[in-house]
């Protein structure tokens, strides 16, 4: 399992569920890598997303 993740002002931030603000979980590595890729695109940004093991 794998959730995304990324530095914001120095703390830890992890993707979380739009309704119920759970971390977001993906239980496949590419489906997580493709929504990171896809978040980062628009960002641009040195906040950028990255994956991580759960």
């Amino acid at each position: 399992m794998y959730k995304l993740v990324r530095n914001n002002s120095g703390k830890k931030e992890v993707l979380k569920e739009t309704l119920i603000q759970k971390d977001k979980v993906f239980t496949e590595l590419d489906e997580a890598k493709t929504l990171a890729e896809k978040l980062n695109s628009i960002l641009r940004d040195r906040q950028l997303w990255d994956v991580q093991k759960y």
